[in-house]
C-alpha cells in the first residue's frame, strides 16, 4: 500500500496509505469532494504519537463507549478513521477496546469499570523492548 499525503483547499491535511489513487478517492469521498483535494506519493519517515489513555473520566457519571478510545475524533469520523482507531486501541489498550466492543452503542458503561480497564492496561506492554523482552504481555 501507499503512502499518500493530501492536502485540502481549506489548508488541512493528512496522511493517508490507499491502494492507489482510485482507493484513495474513496477514502476522501467519505470526508468531502477529492475534487478539492491534492495529493502526491509520500516516500519519507513516519511518526505517530497517540495520546495517553484518558484517565480524568468525570465522577460518578457512566462511560459513553466511543469516549474510551485514543481521542481521534477527527480520525473517526469515517469508517476507515474509526477502524484505525479500534485497531489501534487492541494493540494498546486491548482491555479497554474489549470493553468499548462488549457495549452496545447505546449502552453507558459503569465508570468503575471503565476505570479498571484502563488501569489494566497501564503495565501492558507491546511485543518487544530495548533488552527485547516482552513486557505485561498476557501469556
Amino acid at each position: 500500500m501507499t503512502l499518500y499525503l493530501v492536502k485540502w483547499q481549506d489548508g488541512s491535511s493528512a496522511l493517508i496509505q490507499a491502494e492507489d489513487d482510485d482507493h484513495l478517492t474513496d477514502f476522501l469521498d467519505q470526508l468531502a469532494d477529492p475534487g478539492i483535494a491534492s495529493w502526491q506519493i509520500y516516500d519519507g519517515p513516519l511518526w505517530l504519537e497517540f495520546p495517553k489513555m484518558e484517565q480524568g473520566l468525570a465522577d460518578d457519571v457512566d462511560v459513553d463507549p466511543v469516549e474510551l478510545g485514543l481521542g481521534l475524533a477527527e480520525v473517526a469520523e469515517t469508517d476507515w478513521g474509526y477502524d484505525f482507531e479500534l485497531q489501534m486501541l487492541r494493540l494498546l489498550h486491548p482491555t479497554v477496546a474489549a470493553l468499548r466492543e462488549r457495549a452496545d452503542s447505546d449502552e453507558r458503561i459503569p465508570r468503575a469499570e471503565a476505570l479498571r480497564a484502563i488501569e489494566a492496561d497501564l503495565g501492558f506492554g507491546l511485543a518487544g523492548s530495548i533488552d527485547g523482552e516482552p513486557e505485561g504481555l498476557p501469556q
